[in-house]
């Protein structure tokens, strides 16, 4: 498991050393440790991604230090380049809660509710002023086990940082699916004359490859090794805990498909929705390949290899209290996934709105065909106890 932070300067002290990154570590991407954290801050999936896609970004810059007297820098220059760091171009300083300050408003929420009076939140107020579901338990702040990518790791008053990826690599399952469909050609070519850019090695694409190009096996190999990281790195920000299987599935798409695909594929998706929805990418030129509808068939398989339901079944916690419209967070995760196990068809996005409503509404009349006076909107303990148990 991975986070990065916004950690110390270049003399090891809070304040006092040049703007930008001397020592490559002020702002950077480490291993997990527990500080301990006292609470971990989860904010939707598709929103926590794109917090942890701006850390990375962060840490790639070296244009970007640590100086706690200079913590606003970052944010100034961010704010002219739609709060991207990695379009910084000035040397500036940040700290560790400014940095997921602008990472929280890269993401999508608004400036003003997050920087008050010029100043971007501290790890004593981002709690408070985030807004976001609240993980106390030890299993977040003490364990790597449960989290995902995007989760805010926050220790008040001391520390703040963010989850961008997790432990896992492609099998040598995985690698062997990947080679099996992309094939391995020493010499540059364009499968399709139209083509930007021409192909070697095991589907290596891009301006590098220059035609006439020729390699050895032991270069396709290298090739795909860089590849892999490029891909395995998108998987990594996929929300949903995944086995090895499912990991190797997914990067094999990814790299057959690209990295916008993924995302698309996975977004708002269970993994049977997932699974299914894999299938869909059999196309090219608007005409299905059967050579792309294999592969997607041979992708589904490993990803279900076991069955889902056996192997993961619901992967989000089972609620502790009631949930009506206008909750958020995994309950309603959990609610939505049971939901679409009993045939709805709902984007498992933590948001309690109309569908899911109309969609519990709907189940409820099913499972307590006698009793009207549980079609009430309102998924409580009876409710839970019959989803859980049909």
């Amino acid at each position: 498991m991975k986070i990065a932070h916004a950690s110390i300067d270049e003399h090891g002290k809070i304040s006092g050393g040049n703007a930008g990154d001397q020592t490559g570590k002020e702002v950077c991407i480490r291993d997990w440790y527990s500080k301990p954290w006292n609470v971990v801050l989860r904010l939707p999936p598709a929103m926590g991604v794109k917090v942890a896609e701006c850390m990375v970004k962060a840490a790639n810059n070296p244009r970007i230090g640590y100086d706690q007297s200079q913590r606003n820098s970052l944010l100034n220059y961010a704010r002219n380049v739609g709060y991207d760091p990695s379009k910084v171009t000035t040397p500036c300083e940040t700290d560790c809660s400014a940095l997921v300050t602008l990472a929280c408003i890269y993401a999508g929420i608004p400036e003003k509710q997050l920087v008050i009076n010029g100043n971007s939140a501290t790890t004593s107020t981002l709690r408070r002023l985030l807004k976001a579901e609240e993980l106390t338990g030890k299993e977040y702040t003490a364990s790597k086990d449960k989290l995902l990518v995007g989760d805010i790791l926050l220790s008040e008053g001391h520390h703040v940082a963010v989850v961008i990826g997790g432990d896992m690599k492609t099998s040598q399952k995985g690698i062997d699916l990947i080679k099996s469909f992309e094939g391995c050609r020493l010499n540059a070519y364009k499968a399709v004359p139209s083509e930007q850019y021409f192909t070697i090695g095991y589907g290596h694409y891009g301006p590098d490859v220059s035609p006439g190009m020729k390699i050895t096996q032991d270069q396709a190999e290298m090739l795909l090794g860089m590849d892999l990281k490029k891909y395995e790195q998108a998987v990594d920000k996929v929300t949903l805990k995944l086995n090895q299987n499912q990991y190797d599935a997914l990067v094999s798409f990814a790299y057959n498909c690209g990295v916008g695909n993924l995302s698309k594929l996975v977004l708002g998706r269970d993994y049977q929705q997932i699974a299914d929805a894999m299938l869909l990418y059999n196309k090219s030129g608007g005409q299905v390949l059967e050579g792309l509808a294999r592969r997607r068939r041979a992708e589904r398989d490993l990803f279900t290899e076991g069955g889902i339901e056996k192997k993961t079944g619901n992967p989000y916690p089972e609620p502790n209290k009631s949930l009506k419209h206008g909750s958020r967070g995994n309950g309603v995760r959990w609610l939505q996934f049971e939901l679409n196990r009993h045939g709805a068809k709902l984007i498992v996005d933590g948001d309690f709105k109309d569908e899911t409503q109309k969609a519990l509404i709907a189940y409820q009349q099913t499972a307590f065909p006698n009793a009207p006076n549980e079609w009430d909107a309102i998924c409580g303990p009876k409710t839970i106890a019959s989803l859980r148990n049909s």
